[in-house]
């Protein structure tokens, strides 16, 4: 008789193979209520963390002083191809100005005034008058679950980064558009599969077994529990692999199935 593999050795053989740097994060992304555990495939810095905020931020901010005028901060934005801008008084942040701010405040195509006119009416509107005051902050230090949490829950579109008082950085929602991106695996391609479980310790082992026997390997993996009945979720792992087709159907014959796509 064949001796049953461990779940270690069943994990080992699933994971992604040596020659890639493997971390192993738990985290709750805002977008969705769901409970993670993301293993992927990449670089960590010298201390192993990777979902931090100053790892994704921009942190060269090109900033606008509080008198300056909107016909300026448009003419940043657009040289700069960028959609925000933090607002300084001196060395201090004390405001945000975007794209969006200005566009509310511009006449529309509508008015009566012609490019000129409005053009000297933005030059007398400093981004004192349009900014948003005092905007929400975190830490470089803070999770990128966090930061998406924040901007989730109150509905922003990019989070100042400040060390102490001094402005070292801002992430936007594309900022954390790329983390999912990085940390779900989809430029690996391949296959990505919902299959729903019982919520418990060990249920999760046999999935792995057939995973293993086929030779596949684990890209990410997550679990989601919102809209799931009780006692269950569905773990929604990233396969890659030379044979996929099989491994498929013969989850299929074991587990109910959620969703399966491919990339």
């Amino acid at each position: 008789m064949q001796a049953q593999s461990s779940p270690q050795e069943i994990a080992k053989s699933a994971f992604p193979s040596p020659g890639f740097d493997t971390q192993i994060k738990s985290l709750s992304f805002a977008a969705f209520p769901i409970t993670t555990l993301f293993i992927y495939r990449g670089a960590a810095n010298k201390d192993g963390v990777i979902v931090i905020v100053q790892q994704w931020m921009t942190s060269k901010v090109i900033t606008v002083q509080e008198r300056e005028s909107l016909a300026e901060c448009m003419f940043i934005l657009r040289e700069n191809k960028i959609r925000k801008l933090p607002v300084m008084r001196g060395d201090r942040l004390v405001g945000i100005i975007t794209d969006k701010d200005i566009k509310e405040y511009t006449p529309s195509k509508a008015t009566s005034l012609d490019e000129y006119e409005i053009h000297y009416l933005l030059t007398k509107v400093s981004a004192r008058d349009v900014m948003t005051r005092d905007p929400m902050t975190i830490s470089p230090e803070t999770t990128v679950e966090e930061a998406a949490l924040i901007m989730h829950e109150n509905r922003l579109d990019v989070l100042p980064v400040m060390r102490m008082s001094k402005l070292v950085g801002i992430i936007t929602e594309s900022d954390i558009f790329k983390v999912l991106v990085y940390m779900s695996g989809a430029r690996f391609g391949g296959v990505q599969i919902g299959v729903d479980l019982d919520d418990t310790a060990d249920s999760l082992y046999p999935l792995l077994e057939i995973i293993r026997k086929h030779g596949a390997k684990i890209i990410s993996m997550f679990s989601i529990y919102d809209q799931m009945p009780d006692g269950r979720r569905c773990c929604v792992i990233r396969l890659i692999g030379k044979e996929l087709e099989p491994l498929i159907q013969n989850i299929k014959e074991q587990f109910p199935i959620a969703f399966e796509t491919k990339l």
